[in-house]
């Protein structure tokens, strides 16, 4: 995903604006430490505390008095996550990875002749942690999904993860079921999704890469993304099955993680198995909902709101409900899409 880097730098801190493709109005504002070191430093990347060997690091070039220094300068890791950048010219650069998912770890390196000798400056890869699953295929939902309407078709491309090589591309179906048809060894990759006509809640045409890591020991078999888009660009959240529960009547709260109550919030009652809804409602300005009658049967509850990760919840009605009020009420903390 390419980006235009605006940055204005502080004493201690630095600013790096990142205008998203096509969403060109759309300004992400993301605040990086800064570091001082020599002309000479080495840089270690890790991945939860593993080194990570073989990722071509990037140099920019954001601020120098010598008009003749390169504007970018690389380096690659080797087995114990370590790179190096030596006789630099002073001068202010952005430090970070050839690639990540969503917006990358980075750095804002001072390089002068009286900085710090073989300064060891830190940055994480991927910025965001891996998705833990045992397959790489599955679904991937846009921000509109609905169980009862097509989908777009979206395109995506799987990539291994250091080098980003394209290893295959696919296309969802009217669901958003996509397989890939070869085995994907055990390692870190880049869920890709390419330009489709697949829109964000603005408009935006919504593109960006998802890290994955395929894994026999995950607890989920396949992939099952909810994405969405924000200034800073693509989000996902990857939904978690829940246990059934037993009600009589189905109502409850809908809060953020903050805990304030969320209104019109959509809530939907689908018929398990039939994928059609048989019930739906918002909720109120206290975050409230309640559906009055519904017969005795299992249900899938479906709450979503913009910008948030949908929650999904398999729900069994044991009796005809014409309870009043709500004895037992369903709580329900929808949190904000990664």
């Amino acid at each position: 995903m390419r980006t235009r880097l605006v940055i204005s730098v502080g004493t201690s801190w630095a600013v790096l604006v990142m205008l998203f493709s096509p969403c060109t109005a759309c300004a992400c504002s993301i605040v990086y430490p800064t570091v001082h070191v020599g002309t000479t430093f080495r840089v270690r990347v890790t991945d939860r505390s593993r080194p990570v060997k073989t990722l071509r690091l990037m140099l920019y070039l954001t601020q120098s008095s010598d008009s003749q220094s390169a504007s970018t300068v690389y380096s690659f890791t080797d087995a114990d996550g370590y790179g190096s950048f030596s006789q630099l010219n002073p001068g202010s650069f952005l430090l970070t990875s050839d690639h990540d998912g969503g917006v990358a770890d980075a750095v804002v390196v001072e390089v002068s002749q009286k900085g710090p000798v073989n300064e060891t400056v830190q940055l994480r890869w991927p910025s965001q942690t891996p998705v833990p699953v045992r397959s790489a295929n599955g679904i991937v939902r846009g921000p509109g999904y609905d169980p009862l309407q097509t989908q777009a078709q979206l395109s995506l491309s799987l990539l291994e993860g250091v080098s980003a090589r394209v290893i295959r591309t696919v296309l969802t179906d009217s669901k958003g079921d996509f397989h890939f048809p070869d085995e994907v060894p055990s390692g870190i990759y880049f869920l890709r999704l390419d330009p489709t006509d697949l829109r964000g809640w603005s408009g935006e045409q919504m593109q960006g890469m998802i890290p994955i890591e395929i894994s026999p020991n995950a607890k989920q078999e396949t992939i099952d993304l909810d994405i969405g888009w924000s200034s800073c660009g693509l989000t996902y959240a990857q939904r978690e099955p829940r246990p059934e529960v037993k009600l009589r009547k189905i109502c409850g709260d809908v809060v953020d993680v903050e805990g304030a109550a969320m209104s019109n919030a959509r809530v939907l009652l689908f018929a398990n198995g039939e994928g059609r809804a048989v019930e739906q409602t918002e909720t109120g300005a206290t975050g409230r909902f309640a559906f009055q009658e519904t017969p005795k049967g299992t249900y899938q509850l479906l709450i979503k709101s913009p910008g948030f990760q949908p929650f999904i919840q398999a729900v069994r009605v044991e009796a005809d409900s014409r309870a009043q009020g709500c004895q037992q009420p369903v709580h329900i903390r929808l949190k904000p899409m990664l």
